[in-house]
């Protein structure tokens, strides 16, 4: 019969049971086995068939680990408290991290807002200067356009002047017109007497030279009048391009003012959002920390709850241990006083026996084979007794061992709880300190909040501010623009009225350089014409002379003879048509210098030009084919240079600009209407000839030049070539 002893500790807190690695369990044993309970303390035996509840696991344990007393699972208990422990110690020193970034976070936010204060000074600063340099450029061009407004006031009364000017000028102008067609027809009036003639003419040439010193002298005041109206004005003009120059140059200023601040503002905005960002940001980790240390102290107030927990099944172990050792010490006493006493009685039932055998030797003998295997059989029990008593020994060192390990499990859980009073104290020292650390935070937030809301209040004022100087900016600019627009269209209507006058001024001048140009060719010519008018008049004397002689030898003769009157009519008739003729030569070799005309040119003139759809007067046409006679030499000039097309050759033969004849000219006293027609032809003005002959000027006996008129106002060039060539012939 085999003996087992041992102590078996296990809960029963869970279906499974937890068995020492050491003890197995067999079958048979009549041993009393106590269950010590942690929670629910019962004691249980084995069943009579002398099964343990483990069997089915096979001598191992099954219980849970949670509840366990044996060295393993408080082992297993003991590491997984420290990896909780450590594993809460990584947690906690994460969230000092954290808070240590969240208090650089902080510390880089008020960084910013102290960086963004400075910046907004900056920019209020800036938005001062700029509306400063504003109104300074403001009253620059408010001065510039009062200057340029006054300088177009003395432009605008300088003009007028000058128009004032020209209009006394024209009237003036007009009025010697007049008194040059009076003086022209008094002239016309007066040319019966040559004395008279001569001296009007004379006089005339003086007041024509007068008249031509004063319009010199007019129009070099004119001129340098001009010149100095030009010169101010190309200096005002200069000033105001200047000016619009600089304003230019300010609106571009202001428009990158403009442009800056709104570039600031978009920054300062996306500065505002990201300082909320960031702000949101810290609140969400400042109630994510708020939790955790919510969640820290919840877990350590657990770790508490399981420290005390540990302490109380710690001393209810050492109790248990103690009752353990005095129920070991108990039974091993028991145990060998009960072998002693089983030895003594069996000893003195010996004696006894033997007694009885020595007095009864041979009523025993039979029985000492049977003491003999009683023997044996005690033999055997002692034995057994002995076996047991190693095993309890066993049993005793191996509790023994278990003891000590108990106590240095004890110790280790004694050290295992200062520890966790050390991380206790540390973790509520880091959680009292992570709270300040949080009111700090949650002061500077409130801070951050406040100073967030009063920057959003100036920034705000900044934005109306800006906004108001953006809209004040926009209506300066507005007004400046239709100043400038106003002043663009003063300019232009003023460069209009400059060009106007530069126009009228160039076509005086050219008008001027004209007259000048044909004064010189009429002087010219009037020297060339007035040598040929002294030729010419020494050959008329002559002619006077011989012509006298003639009428005198014609006057004798008359008287001389009276039936020979007849003949010397006819011989007088005849030399005085030979003398007229030799007049008309001469008078046309004089005329004409050019002995020989150059042909005639087949293109039509420009003066042929003058008017393609103007008709004649009449129908057009000739009842009676007109001829140009044989003294019409001054008409057959005009004819000749209008069909050369030379109609500066022709102005050698008609009066000067100004209406005057400084020389005679070579059409003779009496073609007045000879040298109308030609000055409106070299003027260009086909419906003053028409008027003209309209109103019969040119009288009944100025058929060839009635017919000249309307071969040209019906620029009929072929037609007037066709009589010149049958006038020549």
């Amino acid at each position: 019969m085999k003996i087992w002893t041992g102590i078996v500790i296990f809960t029963l807190a869970d279906s499974h049971l937890l068995w020492r690695d050491d003890l197995r369990c067999g079958t048979n044993y009549d041993v009393t086995t106590l269950f010590l309970l942690s929670d629910n303390a019962t004691v249980a035996k084995c069943n009579p068939d002398g099964q343990w509840p483990c069997c089915s696991n096979a001598g191992y344990c099954g219980w849970t680990q949670d509840h366990c007393e044996c060295k393993g699972c408080i082992d297993y208990r003991e590491k997984s408290e420290r990896r909780k422990i450590q594993f809460e110690k990584v947690q906690i020193e994460a969230r000092l991290k954290k808070l240590e970034e969240d208090l650089a976070l902080a510390d880089e936010v008020s960084k910013e807002k102290k960086a963004m204060e400075g910046r907004i000074a900056g920019l209020l600063e800036r938005s001062s200067r700029i509306r400063e340099y504003r109104n300074l450029r403001i009253r620059r061009c408010e001065d510039s356009l009062q200057a340029m407004a006054q300088l177009k006031e003395t432009d605008e009364t300088s003009i007028s002047d000058l128009e004032e000017r020209l209009s006394k000028e024209q009237i003036a102008r007009q009025k010697s017109n007049e008194e040059l067609k009076a003086l022209k027809n008094e002239l016309l009036d007066s040319l019966a007497t040559t004395a008279a003639q001569q001296e009007l003419r004379t006089k005339h040439e003086q007041e024509l030279a007068l008249l031509k010193k004063s319009l010199e002298e007019e129009t070099g005041h004119h001129e340098s009048q001009l010149m100095e109206v030009r010169h101010k004005h190309s200096q005002e003009m200069a000033v105001l391009h200047e000016q619009m120059d600089n304003a230019k140059k300010i609106k571009e200023a202001l428009e990158k003012a403009k442009a800056t601040l709104e570039a600031e503002n978009a920054d300062m905005a996306n500065e505002i959002k990201s300082i909320a960002t960031s702000k949101a940001e810290t609140d969400r980790k400042r109630k994510h920390l708020e939790s955790q240390v919510s969640e820290l102290t919840s877990r350590l107030q657990e770790s508490e709850g399981a420290r005390s927990e540990v302490q109380d099944r710690l001393v209810r172990i050492q109790t248990d241990m103690e009752s353990l050792v005095a129920q070991l010490v108990d039974a091993e006493s028991r145990s060998v006083n009960a072998t002693k006493s089983n030895a003594n009685t069996e000893l003195n039932e010996m004696q006894t026996q033997l007694e009885v055998e020595t007095k009864q030797k041979l009523a025993l003998n039979a029985k000492i084979r049977e003491l003999e295997s009683e023997k044996e059989s005690l033999h055997y029990q002692v034995e057994d007794a002995e076996g047991a008593k190693r095993n309890f020994e066993e049993q005793i060192s191996s509790l023994t061992v278990q003891l000590h390990e108990a106590k240095k499990h004890a110790d280790n859980e004694a050290e295992a709880l200062l520890q966790l009073e050390e991380l206790r104290k540390r973790s509520s020292k880091d959680i009292e300190s992570l709270q300040g650390q949080i009111e700090e935070l949650k002061v500077q937030n409130d801070r951050l909040e406040k100073s967030k809301k009063k920057l959003q209040a100036e920034l705000e004022d900044i934005i109306v501010d800006l906004e108001n100087t953006y809209e004040d900016i926009t209506i300066d600019l507005d007004s400046q623009r239709a100043k400038v627009i106003e002043l663009e269209k003063k300019l232009r209507n003023f460069d209009k009225v400059l060009a106007e006058e530069k126009a009228n001024s160039e076509r005086f001048v050219s008008e001027r350089d004209a007259a000048e140009r044909d004064a010189r060719e009429k002087e010219t010519k009037v020297l060339s014409l007035s040598r040929d008018l002294e030729e010419y008049i020494v050959k008329v004397e002559e002619l006077e002379r011989s012509r006298r002689v003639l009428q005198n030898e014609l006057d004798e003769l008359a008287n001389s003879q009276g039936t020979a009157d007849k003949n010397v009519d006819g011989t007088s008739s005849g030399d005085q048509d030979a003398i007229e003729n030799n007049e008309d030569e001469r008078f046309d070799e004089l005329s004409d210098p050019s002995p020989a005309l150059e042909p005639p040119n087949p293109e039509m003139s420009d003066l042929d030009k003058l008017n393609e759809t103007t008709m004649s007067n009449g129908a057009g046409h000739f009842v009676q084919p007109p001829t140009f006679g044989a003294r019409n030499n001054a008409l057959r000039i005009l004819i000749h240079e209008l069909l050369r097309g030379d109609p500066d050759a022709l102005r050698t033969h008609t009066p000067n600009g100004a209406g005057h004849f400084v020389q005679p000219p070579s059409f003779g006293a009496r073609n007045n209407a000879l040298r109308i027609v030609i000055q409106e032809l070299l003027r260009g003005d086909p419906d003053a000839l028409r008027n003209n002959m309209s109103n019969g000027f040119f009288g009944p006996g100025n058929n060839a030049l009635r017919i000249l008129i309307d071969e040209l106002l019906r620029g009929d060039a072929d037609s007037l070539r066709g009589r010149y060539n049958r006038f020549r012939r």
